[in-house]
């Protein structure tokens, strides 16, 4: 863009407008041109409004890979931030692949359990900042757990409590099943509440965060068999089961 005069109205300021602005003189001495140019002038324009994350959410198996793309307008020399909820600022390196130019994304290889949550992109220049968040959901499967695993031997009356617990999430969108000898539903579903204690024929089930419960009391014959846990979200689902004799 040359515009020949003195001044220059930068006018209605645009994401657009950022960028590098020089003024250059000329005069002209018995038919010789000289010209002579001025420092750069940097007009920032402010990202805020014009930060976005795609996807704006992913759904992830354990040893996938997943690349978030974060966009922005403004500038110039926007320098982008990637950080995640649980572990704070993310660098470059190991699982985590950052390349940015005029955009920047963030890939994550070999995707684990403890991998889900915000995924939070900020863009910043000399005139302001502004974000975008992702949100990764990952699948129990191959991250979760049963305990005590299998053959268990109680007596008549004991009392024992079977833990089912996974690394993935976010946690909220765990469904914990429980069923005895496969076809017997011990309880219902849960998900969404982060503390929930159900009592079912002298089966407690209950739910605290990354793990749900099923306690036991005072066992007899009927409560013998096979417990099966099913954990699912909208990434997957895995099924564990133990023994109790």
């Amino acid at each position: 863009l040359v515009v020949k005069a003195p001044n220059y109205d930068l006018g209605t300021i645009v994401y657009s407008t950022n960028g590098y602005y020089r003024c250059i003189a000329y005069t002209n001495v018995s038919n010789i041109i000289n010209e002579t140019a001025s420092n750069p002038a940097i007009v920032s324009v402010s990202p805020a409004g014009i930060v976005s994350v795609s996807p704006f959410s992913a759904t992830v198996s354990g040893g996938d890979n997943v690349t978030l793309t974060c966009s922005a307008g403004g500038g110039p020399n926007n320098i982008f931030t990637w950080a995640h909820a649980n572990i704070g600022q993310i660098s470059d390196g190991g699982r985590f692949i950052i390349e940015s130019t005029s955009s920047s994304t963030l890939t994550i290889t070999d995707v684990i359990g403890a991998d889900f949550g915000a995924y939070t992109c900020q863009v910043s220049n000399l005139a302001g900042s502004s974000s975008a968040t992702s949100e990764i959901t990952t699948s129990p499967e191959g991250f979760s757990a049963i305990s005590p695993v299998n053959n268990i031997t109680l007596d008549r009356g004991d009392d024992i409590t079977l833990n089912c617990a996974t690394t993935a999430g976010p946690p909220s969108n765990i469904m914990y099943d429980w069923y005895h000898n496969a076809t017997q539903s011990v309880c219902c579903p849960f998900g969404q509440d982060a503390n929930i204690t159900q009592l079912v024929e002298q089966r407690t089930v209950s739910r605290v965060g990354m793990s749900s419960d099923l306690e036991l009391t005072s066992v007899n014959a009927s409560h013998g068999g096979t417990y099966e846990c099913i954990l699912s979200n909208d990434a997957g689902s895995e099924a564990l089961s133990t023994s109790v004799f």
